[in-house]
């Protein structure tokens, strides 16, 4: 039986490792994806946020969020659109496009870790 003991002291093992490679692959190809780009990507696809709500939700102040947003707005992965009910209020949405970055991005992910997991046992593979 795993207890949840082991299982914090993968995680703490693992995740910074996993974060690495997972940027790395990100910025590899011709999207440049960053982790921040990714999350928010994930953020605004689920749902239409405002920059206040996604700069909250990663722990970074807004003004720095507004940037991002720019950034991706550029390379027209969000839009912006107008509350229905609150014209003032302003949320991001992803396009089809960031959409297809994300996708990209993901498979590509995965198939980069599934190749560094091959040469793994299945005592390796069960602990991950």
């Amino acid at each position: 039986m795993v207890t949840p003991d082991e299982v914090a002291r993968t995680a703490v093992k693992i995740f910074p490792i996993m974060g690495r490679l997972m940027d790395a692959y990100m910025r590899v190809g011709e999207h440049h994806l960053s982790a921040v780009h990714f999350q928010v990507l994930t953020m605004v696809l689920s749902r239409p946020c405002t920059v206040s709500e996604l700069a909250e939700r990663q722990s970074i102040s807004a003004a720095s969020m507004s940037k991002t947003v720019m950034v991706m707005e550029e390379r027209g992965w969000l839009s912006r659109e107008r509350d229905k009910n609150d014209r003032r209020v302003v949320r991001l949405a992803g396009t089809p496009a960031g959409r297809n970055v994300l996708r990209d991005v993901t498979e590509r992910s995965q198939e980069e870790l599934t190749e560094r997991f091959e040469n793994l046992s299945q005592e390796e593979l069960k602990a991950i």
